[in-house]
């Protein structure tokens, strides 16, 4: 944002997160998610009678990932208050955890037999690329100048009132 105090606005880099979160983001999860689906339904048989449940978890939890990044989204966009630049923060460290950590030990509990296969030290490179990526969007979003300018410090309504 190079320093300049009147940037404000959902622009730039924050127009850019905007567009990331509300539709690139749950784009690849939905089709990270079809194509995991189909890769370990290709071996359902030899993941036995636990396979149907592992499919509708992981579709719940695409499902609440997905909703997250829109909401987070639409945030951005449309509550322009200080407290939605934390909120994006958290929901940025939920989305890039909570869905890959969930469904390693929902794949852990239902097919403890693939454990070595699952706990592959590839696991650490599909645990530091969304880690990575929360991690700049936090700084992003700490240190910028058009960020400061278009999320205000909330003002309540019994400030309002009480002065």
């Amino acid at each position: 944002d190079g320093g300049k105090t009147e940037l404000r606005g959902v622009g730039g880099w924050l127009g850019f997160l905007v567009v990331v979160l509300g539709l690139l983001s749950p784009g690849r999860m939905v089709v990270e998610t079809v194509v995991n689906l189909q890769s370990v339904g290709d071996g359902s048989q030899t993941l036995g009678s636990n396979w149907p449940a592992y499919w509708v978890i992981t579709c719940l939890i695409a499902v609440a990932a997905v909703s997250g990044s829109v909401f987070l989204a639409y945030r951005l966009v449309y509550v322009q208050r200080r407290s939605t630049v934390g909120l994006v923060i958290k929901g940025l460290w939920l989305l890039a955890l909570v869905p890959l950590l969930l469904d390693l030990m929902i794949s852990l509990l239902l097919f403890p037999h693939l454990a070595e296969l699952l706990l592959a030290p590839s696991l650490i490179g599909d645990i530091m690329k969304p880690v990575i990526s929360a991690t700049i969007w936090s700084l992003y979003l700490v240190k910028s100048r058009r960020v400061a300018n278009t999320y205000v410090v909330d003002e309540t309504e019994a400030k309002h009132i009480f002065g």
